[in-house]
């Protein structure tokens, strides 16, 4: 009855793995992470990798690291033995848990929010990519005869120009 009243906090987990071994054996070493965070009543609300990176330093004689960012749910007085645990896993290099000031359900409905924008941001950008695409293939294309009434005068030149302009004004006397 006493662990109905603990107070479930939001967490983020930042874990770097080595890349040359991360690339080979990644669901492995997500699956371990995943497994100690569980083994100790947390819940897995999200979980994301991120590439490839170039490290500041060497750490254990790598120079180059692939990060799995995971937050979970969890008592706070599970983060302790969380991190003891990840830290005698074999293929973590490092790891980092930082606690979130939002609730469980809160942090889930930003983190729809955010993902819902970024992906409607990559949607747009997409649009653009695509009328960039479509305006360059239309300028290297020929030009088409037709023309509507709009493009039309504002391609042809004017008749008359002024003596501001350089030129000499055009006379339009009809012959006759």
């Amino acid at each position: 009855m006493a662990s109905e009243n603990k107070r479930v906090r939001v967490y983020e987990g930042m874990i770097l793995f080595d890349s040359k071994e991360a690339s080979s054996k990644w669901d492995a070493f997500k699956g371990q992470v995943m497994d100690i965070v569980k083994k100790h009543g947390a819940e897995i609300l999200k979980e994301r990798k991120w590439s490839d990176r170039r490290l500041a330093y060497e750490i254990k004689r790598v120079r180059r690291g692939t990060y799995l960012l995971v937050h979970f749910s969890a008592d706070p007085e599970a983060i302790l033995p969380i991190r003891e645990d990840l830290k005698l896993a074999e293929p973590v290099l490092r790891e980092m848990i930082l606690k979130l000031d939002e609730t469980p359900e809160s942090y889930l409905l930003k983190e729809e929010a955010a993902d819902r924008a970024e992906a409607a941001k990559g949607e747009a950008e997409a649009a653009a990519a695509a009328a960039r695409t479509a305006a360059t293939e239309g300028k290297a294309a020929a030009p088409s005869s037709k023309t509507t009434e709009a493009e039309g005068k504002a391609a042809a030149p004017s008749p008359k120009t002024t003596e501001a302009e350089g030129k000499a004004p055009v006379a339009s006397k009809p012959a006759g």
